[in-house]
């Protein structure tokens, strides 16, 4: 598997996007602070694709992720 790390991009099941936050080690971006999102959502990435916006992805074992 890819390392993963905020603010890099990825494409992520084929679209490009920009991780903002891991939960599992409390790092997000700057404009997303982790008291705000880490605990709601629990586990997995969140990240800001360029077409849809905000996803949450809980389970990263059935998705692609490539570098950009």
């Amino acid at each position: 598997m890819t390392k993963i790390r905020v603010g890099g991009r990825y494409l992520i099941d084929g679209y490009p996007a920009t991780v903002i936050g891991i939960l599992s080690d409390r790092q997000f971006d700057a404009e997303y602070p982790a008291d705000e999102w880490a605990d709601v959502l629990g586990t997995g990435i969140l990240v800001r694709d360029d077409q849809a916006g905000l996803i949450h992805y809980s389970d990263l074992e059935d998705i692609r992720i490539e570098p950009l």
